[in-house]
């Protein structure tokens, strides 16, 4: 199963993980919108089984930061590519992630990428799914 984990956003993150091959994790971050939409157009058809997205709620204080939204417009977009393609979708709460996937441990599975500061909140979000599915799993299996 392949997994992409998005942090959406003006710069947005995402990490591609190969479930079976779980060493191999692909990451990065864009800054055009558009092009990454596209991207993952490509890669949903073709590679992608789940997309594991950051929420965004609006708040006052997030209308008070910007009134840009391309957050909330990439999280649409990846909701409508996932329908298109008969995908799987799931929002994960920003604080969520950062709870369990610190900073050490990303340094420890060799995921932390200097100044890359969005790609490892993907990788943050990309941890806590897998997570949360070996856990669903033992669950079962017991």
């Amino acid at each position: 199963m392949r997994i992409l984990a998005v942090d959406p956003g003006g710069t947005t993150g995402w990490a591609l993980c190969d479930e079976v091959t779980f060493p191999l994790v692909h990451s990065g971050q864009e800054v055009d919108q558009f092009k990454f939409c596209a991207m993952v157009d490509s890669y949903v058809e073709v590679e992608v089984d789940i997309i594991i997205c950051e929420s965004y709620t609006v708040t006052p204080a997030t209308i008070k930061l910007s009134r840009e939204y391309a957050a909330l417009e990439i999280i649409g977009t990846l909701r409508y590519l996932a329908k298109k393609h008969e995908r799987k979708f799931k929002l994960q709460s920003p604080a969520s992630a950062k709870r369990f996937m610190t900073n050490e441990r990303l340094h420890n599975l060799g995921w932390w990428r200097p100044g890359e500061d969005h790609a490892r909140d993907a990788l943050r979000h990309l941890g806590l799914y897998l997570a949360e599915v070996c856990n669903n799993q033992e669950v079962l299996s017991a």
